[in-house]
């Protein structure tokens, strides 16, 4: 079994409990403990990653699939949306550009209407060429960026290729613009201080034989510029895990009455209440006119949030109509609590052994900062004492 968040929380709490930290943490406080307790768990990972380059399954997680990345005509290799760089791992060769039928530099055509993500591992079609595989990035409902992870052979300048990507959207493509070796070319890396000081001395002149690249903010920058692809695997900054929440409670006020229609006129008690987060919640219904036109609550039910829509079975009153609905605009405020909600909580990628030491690094953490507003309220009071 993969731990999920809200399965983190629980054993958080059920720890605490037995260890003498208070187990009522309010889920704001959780994250914030959690997401520190990650964060000093990857350090640590991270360190002996970097001294030892030994890669352990808590950091491979994080680690890219090697990947053929475009460089543009002035040399630079831009960072994409969520690529998240932490640390190159490696970027150890490189395809120049003499027309041998591997795919080199693309033009996208975005579409749109597609569904937003990142599409992993799909097969292009069309052009003189057979092959290549890409993972496809969709924003905002077009085509935003084409990785390859496979370039293919057989490839011609101005093949046009695409892929279904998913059920919905239309248009997207790319062209072929550029080709490139099949033969690998080693990358020396030469850093900023070098690259600015020496990149065309008599010490270290730039030659056709390799090429030397360097890390900026937000791409990298090489010589040759007509390097074309180059093969990367990089170590992404972690996406801290996030346990998410609505506000649950009873029912205080509805609002935004829509009466529907054809409904049988008359007045309907304790009539239950459909739809929403919540279950219970019973009202008085008037029908007038064909149309709902009160609604006055008899039971407040449990566990619904803000914002729920909320109907009632034609059954239930009079047995005609339809397209009554009502808006839950506020909650009991003493029955209010956080329930968990996978839809905005971030799951964990770490296995349930590094869950289980990150819930001890966040119990240590909880108990410290208990134990400082301890001191800071003892401290207080003794200073009143002393006045």
């Amino acid at each position: 079994m993969q731990y999920n968040i809200d399965d983190a929380k629980k054993l958080f709490n059920d720890r605490a409990g037995t260890r003498g930290v208070s187990s009522n943490v309010t889920p704001d406080k959780f994250n914030r403990f959690w997401q520190s307790a990650e964060l000093k768990f990857f350090n640590t990972r991270y360190d002996e990653y970097y001294r030892k380059q030994t890669i352990s399954d808590s950091i491979s997680k994080w680690m890219s699939d090697p990947l053929w990345l475009q460089v543009d005509a002035t040399g630079k290799l831009p960072f994409f949306t969520d690529m998240n760089l932490l640390h190159v791992d490696s970027l150890s060769s490189y395809l120049p550009q003499p027309d041998t039928g591997v795919i080199g530099t693309i033009t996208i055509v975005p579409g749109s209407g597609y569904t937003d993500g990142t599409y992993t591992d799909v097969e292009l079609d069309g052009g003189t060429g057979t092959g290549a595989v890409a993972n496809v990035i969709v924003a905002d409902g077009a085509v935003t960026t084409v990785i390859f992870t496979k370039l293919g052979t057989g490839y011609a300048i101005t093949d046009a290729l695409q892929a279904t990507l998913g059920l919905t959207g239309t248009g997207w493509g790319l062209v072929v613009n550029t080709l490139n070796s099949t033969t690998d070319k080693a990358i020396e890396r030469v850093e900023k201080n070098k690259i600015a000081k020496h990149l065309s001395s008599e010490f270290e002149p730039p030659t056709q034989e390799f090429a030397i690249y360097t890390q900026y903010a937000d791409y990298f920058g090489f010589y040759p510029i007509n390097v074309g692809v180059v093969k990367m695997v990089y170590l992404q900054q972690p996406v801290w895990s996030f346990w998410g929440y609505t506000l649950n409670g009873y029912i205080a006020t509805l609002t935004g009455l829509v009466g529907g229609s054809l409904y049988t006129n008359g007045t309907y008690t304790n009539v239950p209440l459909t739809g929403g987060a919540g279950n219970g919640a019973l009202a008085t219904i008037v029908v007038s006119g064909n149309a709902v036109t009160s609604v006055t609550l008899t039971n407040p039910g449990k566990i619904y949030k803000n914002g729920d829509t909320l109907s009632a079975s034609n059954g239930n009153i009079g047995g005609t109509g339809s397209g009554f609905s009502i808006t839950v605009s506020s909650l009991v405020p003493g029955s209010i609590r956080p329930i968990y909600d996978p839809n905005t909580s971030v799951q964990p990628k770490w296995n349930n052994d590094d869950i289980s030491t990150i819930i001890d690094i966040a119990l240590a953490d909880a108990a410290i900062s208990a134990r400082d507003k301890e001191l800071t309220s003892f401290a207080e009071k003794s200073a009143q004492t002393q006045q």
